[in-house]
């Protein structure tokens, strides 16, 4: 499994020289987000995070044959924050951040584990739209599989 989004695209390279499954939590993510919606927000700490998870959502759509609606918004600031261990700081961005992209779209990933701990901050009922989190749904296919092969 391919945790890292700046590892996103290595995992066709990778997929054709084993006999193994290969998952990267940006194809995972945006198989998920494109059966939810087609107005997609991504929110992330780090520009390069934005720019390949918009990518992989754009090929979904097309292997799909579906217009997508993709609004991004960068946590300025959060990422700077980690780097110094200070993730109040952080999780104040991001809330914020998420806070405001949950009134622009239909359903929102979050492509960085690091914003996970921010997400479960937020009350079920206080979340206007699905937030998904790729830690989380990767986690989850990951078992999935895993039980398939115990069987």
């Amino acid at each position: 499994m391919l945790t890292c989004t700046a590892f996103g695209r290595l995992a066709d390279e990778v997929k054709a020289k084993v006999k193994i499954p290969v998952l990267a939590v940006l194809e995972i993510i945006a198989e998920e987000a494109m059966g939810l919606s087609e107005s997609i927000g991504i929110l992330a700490t780090h520009p390069g995070t934005l720019v390949s998870a918009s990518e992989v959502i754009r090929e979904e759509a097309a292997l799909r044959g579906k217009s997508v609606e993709i609004k991004t918004l960068l946590c300025e600031g959060a990422f700077d924050a980690v780097r110094r261990e200070d993730w109040a700081t952080h999780d104040n961005i991001v809330l914020k951040h998420l806070n405001d992209l949950m009134e622009e779209v239909k359903v929102i990933i979050i492509p960085q584990p690091s914003m996970e701990r921010v997400v479960k901050q937020i009350p079920e009922a206080s979340r206007k739209v699905p937030i998904m989190s790729s830690a989380h749904l990767s986690v989850q296919l990951l078992k999935e599989k895993l039980d398939s092969i115990a069987q």
